[in-house]
């Protein structure tokens, strides 16, 4: 979904709760999560009643597989 900062990677919405995606490959989750933070991702949904959160995600391209995640509500 654009906001006027960008774009989230994915956003899952749930009945009780709405969660954000950002994924990295040549990053961090940290680096993702910042992002996430500092582009305001989840202010669009200030005002749903869900609970929001954040995943971050850092893919190792070396092996193919989830290097490291992170998940914070918002």
């Amino acid at each position: 979904m654009k906001c006027w900062s960008g774009r989230v990677d994915a956003i899952v919405y749930m009945p009780q709760v709405i969660y954000l995606f950002e994924f990295k490959t040549r990053d961090t989750a940290d680096a993702a999560a910042a992002q996430i933070d500092a582009k305001g991702y989840a202010d669009r949904f200030a005002t749903d009643q869900r609970k929001v959160v954040k995943v971050s995600v850092q893919f190792d391209l070396d092996t193919w597989t989830l290097g490291d995640w992170t998940e914070a509500d918002s």
